[in-house]
């Protein structure tokens, strides 16, 4: 399984309809609907923004697709399938259509959505999905310091952190480096490491 890095863009013309087709990497539903928010408020004059999203591992993943006004079926259906298809998750997909004054028919309109997130799939950024943990850690500011170098050069992402008397950092860590990390912050730090 593989997840979404970056945003995507890619445009095409079916019998004179512009389809805009956009994919942007999420993490839950809630992400999809803002999202699929800000592109309608964005694309303000377009028909229709059609939609089709893939979060979370295989054993838990949550899905959702909307037609936006397209016959049933016809639109975000197919685009899902082509998202399902391609192992993707984190994904989210949008099309959006403006009108050309052409009726596409029912097989038309399935067709052009499917087109759509297939020329999309070669443009996405993607890497294998690993499995990640997000944790916190209260730290020194020179262990900090130690930290922020350490994670120059490890699969670990420094997510964000405050700072007080002491860092509280948060962390988006690779459970299968896990081990790793802790054994280094001891080394470092010279004391047990709590994680918040």
């Amino acid at each position: 399984m593989k997840e979404l890095l970056a945003p995507a863009f890619h445009e095409l013309v079916i019998d004179r309809s512009r389809f805009v087709c956009l994919a942007q990497p999420i993490e839950t539903p809630e992400q999809a609907r803002q999202q699929l928010k800000e592109w309608k408020a964005y694309y303000l004059g377009a028909n229709h923004v059609v939609h089709a999203f893939v979060v979370g591992q295989l054993s838990s993943q949550v899905t959702g697709y909307s037609d936006d006004g397209e016959p049933p079926g016809t639109a975000g259906r197919p685009l899902m399938d082509v998202i399902a298809g391609s192992g993707i998750s984190g994904i989210l997909v949008g099309v959006v259509r403006y009108f050309g004054g052409v009726k596409l028919g029912t097989g038309g309109l399935v067709k052009a959505y499917q087109a759509c997130g297939k020329e999309l799939l070669p443009l996405l950024k993607t890497r294998e999905w690993e499995l990640r943990e997000v944790l916190n850690l209260c730290l020194s500011y020179s262990s900090h310091q130690a930290l922020l170098h350490y994670l120059e050069s490890s699969p670990h992402t420094l997510k964000g952190a405050q700072y007080d008397s002491e860092v509280t950092v948060t962390l988006e860590v690779l459970v299968e480096k896990k081990q790793e990390l802790e054994r280094w912050l001891q080394d470092q730090i010279k004391k047990p490491v709590t994680w918040l």
